[in-house]
């Protein structure tokens, strides 16, 4: 099945033009005559020298017209860049032009002032196509003949498409500074647009100077490249702006880009646009699994997710036929949004109280509470208030109780049935999503090294155990691998947990989709290794602490620029057990101390020994149980980290006796 189909922002947008009236008149867009400058004079900021490219340039209009029948968005993007490298020549040899669909071409066009100043324009008739092997995606692109170190690349394009005015974001912010930035909106009179800019970005302000149209204005004289901070987002800290339609004067309508209208509409495309033999078909499928209203909520909701995901597959592109309920139950597979209908009317069918959740992934767009705008609405998954947990049917690795973690520790717009007399219809509120906590992710190591028969090459135990988000991918689709894939799997996991070693195999215990979220994966193995020793004169080197496997370790040569974000909370608690040779006595213990604590509590590594006869055990706690971290905790945050890669380095010294 190929093809595109609908997500949640294109459902919610259709919904949205099917109540909006706009009345206006058709104008003439400004820009249809835009042109660069004949003779071109560019200045290289000194500032960024260092970099391979700079943008000393960067304009970018939006307009808004009626057209006929139609609500329209003309984009204007001008851009020139100074390439200072040969990197720079290599990222900008080529320049890309649009594919998208429903997106018509006005302009486009591109040209090369060289470092001797001489001009190369290119045009339609320069159009190059292309094709990516590995996706099979098509491009059309312009090659830049003629680009040096010194050259500068300007490019326009100016495209036509329907209009999106319920919450859109441009993201303003790259990994290349900018010069002479500016941002605009260009609207009817009688229209009011809202704007949020993120990540300290300026303000949008509307041009009072001009009365003819609405010239929503940013101008910015320079924007800092932004630049990759280990543990953050780097997407989602680009400043942007967020826009949307917020008023219409003449028809008197306000909040236009409401949640209001979002739930209503939802609400109904869920579930009262749903047909009678839908229901039957839906309804018999329940039975088909085997549930009943005797059951618990959990155990119904567990037997059918189960069934579904080892049954069904959803797909990131259909056709628009093989979107309804009956196309998926007959295909037994569609995209995302034809399974939440049909989760949606199973839960409802099952007696199951539920609430659709709608949210954005926090990596790349931060869901704003106070800012309602329908791009924050990017996927759907439930909320079921009876046992107090989450459910995705689009995450085939997942189980309830775990969603994607990217849809955690941020805003969602939770949906549920409101009734009023004899009509139920959606109630929304925008409320937080609460990440599991740490005891619930875990990446655990039991250890156990027998040094009695040989020092240099121990014996080694490992039980690895794997619970929660680590877990995910591996634990709900082993038992479904075919021996090849296990033996290939086992080969890779072995080369996880301990290098260049010999094995007599690994042990998979609890590789089932029904324990995930109940019992951890364990993956055992016994094996000899020179890995974690080395001789020096008389004693042994014994390379306790690489044992855990690499450490992440945070530096911050330069100031750190944002604040700490996890993926998800995580629990590593570790127990070694080493059996020592009779004639051979331990030093250097007083390293296996380690207590850095978080002043409340949310981020651990503290690890302690106990010695008794022969044996050495070394116990570790180290946990996170918070996603975010302020500037300001830093670096006591990064201490905690550190330890970890720390204890990384111990080694202890076995000398004989």
């Amino acid at each position: 099945m190929k093809g595109h189909s609908k997500s949640i922002f294109t459902i919610l947008f259709a919904l949205l033009l099917t109540s909006t009236n706009l009345w206006a008149q058709t104008v003439t867009p400004d820009y249809l005559d835009y042109d660069w400058d004949k003779t071109p004079l560019f200045e290289v900021p000194v500032e960024d020298k260092d970099f391979s490219e700079i943008v000393v340039k960067d304009f970018k209009s939006l307009e808004f017209i009626i057209e006929g029948n139609y609500f329209n968005q003309y984009n204007l993007e001008h851009q020139v860049i100074y390439i200072a490298s040969e990197a720079g020549v290599e990222d900008n040899n080529k320049v890309f032009l649009s594919t998208t669909e429903n997106e018509n071409v006005v302009m486009q066009k591109a040209r090369v002032i060289n470092s001797k100043g001489n001009i190369i324009e290119f045009n339609q008739n320069d159009i190059k196509e292309g094709k990516d092997e590995q996706s099979g995606y098509n491009f059309k692109y312009f090659a830049l003949d003629g680009l040096d170190i010194g050259s500068f690349v300007e490019v326009i394009f100016l495209t036509k498409k329907p209009a999106r005015y319920s919450g859109y974001k441009e993201t303003i912010q790259t990994s290349v500074p900018k010069h002479n930035v500016e941002f605009e909106l260009i609207c009817a009179e009688h229209l009011h647009f809202a704007f949020l800019s993120t990540n300290g970005l300026d303000e949008v302000q509307l041009d009072t100077s001009l009365n003819d149209k609405n010239y929503y204005r940013l101008k910015v004289d320079r924007i800092e490249a932004h630049e990759y901070e280990p543990i953050s987002f780097g997407a989602a800290n680009l400043q942007s702006i967020v826009y949307k339609l917020d008023e219409n004067i003449i028809s008197g309508a306000s909040n236009m880009t409401s949640y209001t209208t979002v739930v209503k509409n939802y609400y109904s495309y869920m579930y009262d646009d749903v047909s009678k033999s839908d229901l039957k078909s839906i309804g018999s499928l329940i039975k088909k699994i085997g549930i009943n209203n005797n059951m618990y909520t959990k155990e119904k909701v567990e037997r059918f997710e189960s069934y579904m995901k080892e049954n069904y597959a959803v797909l990131p592109y259909v056709l628009p036929e093989y979107e309804s309920i009956e196309a998926l139950l007959e295909n037994k597979a569609s995209s995302e949004t034809a399974f939440i209908k049909l989760y949606a009317n199973a839960l409802k069918l099952m007696n199951v109280k539920h609430e659709i959740v709608l949210t954005s992934d926090r990596t790349t767009s931060r869901f704003d509470e106070n800012f309602e705008a329908n791009n924050y609405l990017q996927t759907a998954f439930f909320y079921l208030p009876t046992i107090d947990q989450y459910l995705s049917p689009s995450a085939a690795e997942l189980r309830l109780g775990f969603i994607p973690w990217e849809y955690t520790s941020t805003y969602g717009l939770f949906i549920k049935p409101f009734t009023y007399g004899k009509v139920t219809t959606g109630s929304g509120k925008v409320k937080f999503i609460e990440p599991l906590d740490y005891t619930h992710t875990a990446f655990n190591h039991y250890i156990t090294v027998d040094m009695t028969e040989d020092p240099f090459e121990p014996l080694i135990s490992f039980d690895v155990q794997l619970s929660g988000y680590m877990s995910s991918f591996m634990q709900t689709a082993y038992q479904f691998l075919s021996d090849e894939e296990k033996k290939r799997t086992h080969e890779g996991l072995i080369d996880m947990i301990v290098k260049e070693s010999s094995s007599e195999g690994l042990k998979v215990v609890n590789g089932e989709a029904a324990l995930f979220g109940k019992k951890p994966l364990s993956l055992q193995i016994e094996l000899k290794s020179l890995n974690f020793t080395e001789k020096a004169g008389n004693k042994v080197l014994f390379k306790v602490g690489e044992l855990i496997g690499e450490q992440t370790e945070l530096y911050n040569e330069k100031p750190r620029k944002y604040p700490i974000e996890n993926d998800y909370n995580r629990a590593f608690d570790r127990e070694i057990k080493i059996i020592l040779p009779d004639n051979y006595v331990v030093s250097n213990l007083e390293k296996l101390i380690f207590d850095n604590e978080m002043e409340d509590g949310t981020a651990i590594f503290k690890s302690s020994y106990t010695l008794e006869d022969n044996v050495l055990t070394i116990k570790i706690d180290e946990h996170y149980n918070r996603i975010n971290f302020s500037l300001d905790e830093f670096e006591e945050y990064k201490k905690v980290i550190n330890a970890a890669a720390d204890f990384n380095k111990v080694v202890l010294y076995l000398t004989e006796k």
